[in-house]
């Protein structure tokens, strides 16, 4: 019996490089991704000149005289004074996540100058310092945030940000509520607080508002969201899913080193949807808003309206008043040139002493001082 003659076996391989649709050849440096990121938009550069106009009632009033409320609408830019219906009080997924998607994350860096106004929405929001600092007020608290920091802000949270400079650099992540799920559901089963936190987001309990975490100017926290700022302004079919991976690989590397700067607080809100409208008619009406305003305005009861403020603030109405009126005062000090009088008026007090007696007993200093002590603006 003959033996088959044995041929040589040749394998072939063919290397094919594939290039990503979008994707630049040679992936530029941090440093070059920050010089793209840093420069000021015209949003940011029409938000900034409207800033700068509060700094007196005469500029204001020039400043809102001359826009093109066409443009303004167009543009989608927010001005409290002419296009209150613009301001986005509640965000749905509908607005950055397309229902026919798979998109389920968006990636944006806020707008420098961009006036403070609460709002809340339905997914989750990262927010990292890249640069500079920010202010953030969530629910009834005040928070400063400096380069490096991490803030969680669960859905339903009532939140406004706060960013008035040329060099602070904030970035956002927004996350569908099953994409958090997908990613953070394993640190949901222990017994710490960060699980509990994670477990509040996760089940809608709202028993948190906010989770922070405080890296100190750690650079790979840095290098990472500039690649992912890259990755988003090259986006392609594949983005989303590389995006959930680096976001997975920065927190694992944020909870193995930073966990224990971990900060967080206990959530007043409760799930109405009434509370969030009543507190921005608050705001917006600060000069002379009563109660009696806010029941007739949505046609609820004086009653109802003063138990819903009360549970979603921990204050009483008038309290919850003072409180906002304080807040703008001392914006007002730090950033205008509005006279001691004018802001007391503006703010609708009785009269300037009214105004001085109430400030100092707070702030345990005169307008005046607190001023010089903080003001940014030249006097």
């Amino acid at each position: 019996m003959c033996n088959p003659t044995k041929h040589p076996t040749i394998t072939i391989l063919f290397f094919i490089e594939v290039t990503p649709m979008n994707q630049p050849t040679t992936l530029p440096t941090s440093d070059e991704i920050l010089r793209q990121i840093s420069p000021m938009n015209s949003d940011e550069l029409f938000y900034k000149s409207y800033y700068q106009a509060h700094r007196t009632p005469q500029a204001l009033k020039q400043f809102l005289s001359g826009l093109n409320l066409e443009d303004i609408h167009e543009r989608r830019l927010i001005v409290p004074e002419l296009t209150p219906e613009l301001i986005p009080y509640i965000m749905d997924d509908q607005e950055y996540f397309d229902e026919n998607s798979k998109i389920s994350v968006y990636f944006s860096r806020h707008n420098r100058y961009t006036p403070a106004f609460l709002h809340k929405h339905i997914f989750f929001e990262i927010i990292y310092v890249l640069h500079g600092n920010c202010t953030q007020t969530i629910g009834v608290d005040t928070l400063h945030f400096h380069e490096g920091d991490f803030i969680f802000i669960t859905p339903g949270t009532i939140h406004s940000i706060e960013a008035f400079d040329d060099d602070s650099l904030i970035l956002n992540i927004l996350l569908r509520r099953s994409t958090f799920y997908e990613m953070f559901s394993p640190l949901s089963r222990g017994n710490d607080l960060l699980s509990e936190f994670f477990s509040s987001g996760l089940y809608s309990s709202q028993e948190y508002q906010y989770m922070a975490l405080h890296t100190d100017k750690d650079t790979f926290f840095r290098d990472e969201f500039l690649k992912i700022f890259n990755e988003w302004e090259h986006r392609d079919i594949y983005t989303d899913q590389i995006l959930v991976g680096m976001l997975t690989v920065i927190f694992g590397h944020l909870m193995r080193n930073y966990a224990d700067t971990l900060e967080t607080a206990f959530s007043r809100q409760n799930n109405l949807p009434d509370d969030f409208l009543i507190m921005n008619y608050i705001q917006e009406n600060l000069k002379t808003v009563r109660l009696a305003d806010v029941a007739e305005h949505f046609n609820f009861s004086v009653s109802y309206c003063s138990r819903l403020i009360k549970s979603t603030t921990g204050a009483s109405f008038n309290e919850w008043k003072k409180t906002l009126r304080l807040r703008r005062a001392e914006s007002l000090l730090i950033n205008s040139h509005y006279t001691i009088a004018e802001i007391s008026d503006s703010l609708g007090y009785a009269n300037p002493e009214s105004f001085i007696r109430i400030f100092k007993k707070v702030y345990h200093t005169s307008p005046s001082e607190y001023r010089k002590k903080k003001s940014i603006v030249a006097i």
